[in-house]
């Protein structure tokens, strides 16, 4: 790679010098333009297709735009709307005109939760609607969803744990058709979260079920479905064996064979080539690691054009690059809203549309078109694999479990840093992220969402930036931070990465009285938001959402567990404090940034594992004592 940058360090081009077989093609060059304020504006590929950014004063996007190369013709045209509190509001695409460009709105309860997702059907503001409920306990856990105007699609009868684990509920899906199946679901889990028994009704007539077994280091040993047993082996982390299936890995711990599929890597561990039962996909990335190009069996070939400056790198448009027309060469479009699919079009902007409805992980479970009949729906097991006998697809849709991109070629999942497998419940290339050790599990560079799939959602293939359930009803940050409610793994990852916490966005958490120093502006009201201290932040207003989105829900606490910390804090006689003078607050308070952070997060670590602040002891874990 060759690169080249402006006058303030910022990259405007990239040259790829790759080997044939992962350069990027047409003049191998893409290359950026920015803002005043710095922001991407302009990206301009290698054949010469343009995404271009508007922003807000707030660092909000305005607009992105997709310009063809040829006429400079405006191809894809998404625009966004936020309220007051800097949360996305409406999303809307202008290209299907003046009085129709309307696509969704959503809507947030006092906590910050999202409350209602509604599409607009025919794209005006009065036409039909198909409208998503969300409901949420006291922890902000969802616990239910429901439709209206449009097929049933609900969650009901549920119990959330204290951990946020789904144990029990009914789902009711609308068929393809007419008609509507019941599901009842129920899990069970390990000390660890890892899922150990699972069952869902009415899969073919019967009642599907699970249990796994797992080694200490987090391995599956052992999965018995329907009464069948399969045991698996290993080689330290790597999966040797599923059954009688043997698996091969190389020597940089990339799975390479079995499980009949024969997979091939890039220098940089991408997956270049994938075989499985006489199909042949070949895949090629831009030099971020995002794919832009897929080829089935040397001939079908699409074109992406990826949307680089969201939260997630999202596929706007799939493009066929044999096809000379651009309005014919563009075969699917695609619109999110904070990088979750909402819509498609079959097609470009004026053809067909289609609408999403997810479950509580953000997974696709039904498609709906704009007349509110359900064309796709889908049912899938704890670890992502889909009942053969509750999928129907009349309209193509890559975006299923998690609402991520599936490769059905060779049964896995594209989660851009890597490719997990269902067969194996794992990925099948290491973890970019090295892990922690306050999380055992976490140092198991395979395993997919710490072995609880059913609750967490790992869209970036990064353990590092695992989340819970609110990423699909929530609008709080970015989808890689967790988006509401209380998410314990996006605040001890802070914990984790306390020497860096202040050189990245969504990295608050403090335990100071003082208001926060140098932040702008937040945005939910003063009472909205708790900090571990249980005061008031000071005058802080409307912040901007370009660095902490909904600043409440990030740090906010169950009143349980706030109120266990609040007491500590306020109460005194401490032996450790030498004498020093009030309570455990006064003397945090006098303790700099860094030192308060740690505080704070051991105390959280140790309420969340043992339900009390009995027998904490901050000496043993290294904090700081005068």
């Amino acid at each position: 790679m060759h690169y080249a940058y402006d006058g303030f360090g910022r990259r405007i081009q990239v040259t790829d010098n790759r080997n044939a077989d992962d350069r990027i093609g047409g003049n191998n060059k893409i290359s950026w333009e920015h803002d005043a304020l710095g922001r991407v504006s302009r990206v301009v590929d290698q054949d010469g297709w343009q995404v271009l950014y508007s922003w807000r004063a707030d660092g909000q996007r305005n607009e992105v735009r997709v310009i063809e190369p040829d006429d400079l013709a405006t191809m894809y045209y998404a625009a966004y709307l936020y309220d007051k509190a800097g949360r996305l509001e409406y999303v809307a695409e202008p290209l299907r005109g003046i009085t129709t460009p309307w696509v969704a709105k959503l809507a947030y309860d006092d906590n910050g939760n999202r409350s209602g997702l509604s599409y607009y059907l025919d794209g005006t503001f009065g036409g039909d609607t198909v409208a998503v409920g969300y409901g949420y306990n006291d922890d902000n856990r969802l616990t239910g969803f429901s439709t209206t105007g449009g097929p049933s699609f609900t969650l009901a009868s549920t119990t959330v744990d204290g951990l946020g684990r789904l144990r029990a509920g009914t789902e009711t899906l609308t068929l393809v058709g007419g008609g509507t199946r019941q599901h009842v679901l129920s899990y069970g889990y390990d000390m660890r979260s890892q899922l150990k028994t699972a069952s869902v009704s009415n899969i073919n007539s019967t009642t599907w079920t699970a249990s796994y077994t797992y080694d200490k280091a987090g391995n599956v040993t052992q999965q018995t479905i329907g009464g069948n047993e399969t045991d698996f082996d290993y080689d330290g982390d790597l999966m040797t064996a599923k059954g009688v299936n043997a698996l091969d890995w190389d020597a940089d711990g990339r799975m390479i064979s079995g499980l009949s599929r024969s997979l091939a890597y890039n220098w940089d561990s991408k997956l270049r080539s994938a075989t499985s039962g006489g199909t042949t996909v070949a895949l090629r990335y831009d030099p971020d690691g995002n794919r832009v190009l897929r080829t089935v069996n040397s001939t079908a070939s699409r074109k992406y054009i990826v949307d680089t400056a969201a939260e997630l790198p999202t596929i706007l448009m799939e493009i066929d690059p044999a096809v000379q027309d651009p309005n014919q060469a563009i075969t699917k479009t695609y619109l999110y809203a904070n990088s979750q699919i909402i819509a498609q079009h079959d097609g470009y902007f004026g053809d067909a549309m289609y609408f999403y409805l997810h479950d509580r992980l953000g997974s696709v479970r039904e498609v709906i078109d704009t007349s509110a009949a359900v064309v796709n729906t889908y049912t899938y097991e704890p670890f992502g694999q889909s009942f053969p006998s509750e999928v129907t697809q009349t309209v193509a849709n890559p975006w299923q479990f998690t609402g991520q991109y599936f490769d059905s070629e060779f049964g896995q999942y594209f989660l851009r840093a890597r490719q997990y497998d269902l067969a194996m419940y794992r990925f099948t290339s290491r973890d970019p992220y090295e892990g922690s050790f306050e999380e055992p599990l976490e140092l198991h560079r395979y395993l997919y969402c710490l072995n609880e799939g059913i609750n967490k959602l790992d869209p970036s293939g990064r353990e590092g930036s695992i989340t819970e359930t609110e990423v699909t009803v929530s609008e709080g940050a970015t989808v890689e931070s967790g988006l509401g409610g209380v998410n314990y793994n996006l605040l001890l990852n802070n914990c984790r990465n306390v020497r860096d916490i202040f050189s990245f966005r969504n990295k608050y958490l403090e335990l100071s009285t003082k208001s926060l120093e140098n932040l702008q502006r937040f945005g939910n009201s003063v009472n909205d938001i708790h900090h571990l201290v249980g005061r008031g932040w000071g005058n802080l207003k409307t912040f901007g959402s370009n660095l902490i989105n909904s600043a409440g829900n990030l740090i906010k606490l169950p009143r349980g567990v706030h109120r266990i910390i609040t007491r500590y804090l306020n109460s005194g006689g401490y032996s450790f404090m030498n004498g020093a003078p009030g309570s455990l607050q006064h003397y945090l308070s006098r303790l700099s940034y860094g030192d308060q952070l740690e505080w704070g997060c051991a105390l959280l670590n140790y309420v969340i594992e043992n339900g009390s602040l009995a027998g904490f002891n901050p000496a043993v874990i290294g904090l700081v004592i005068p």
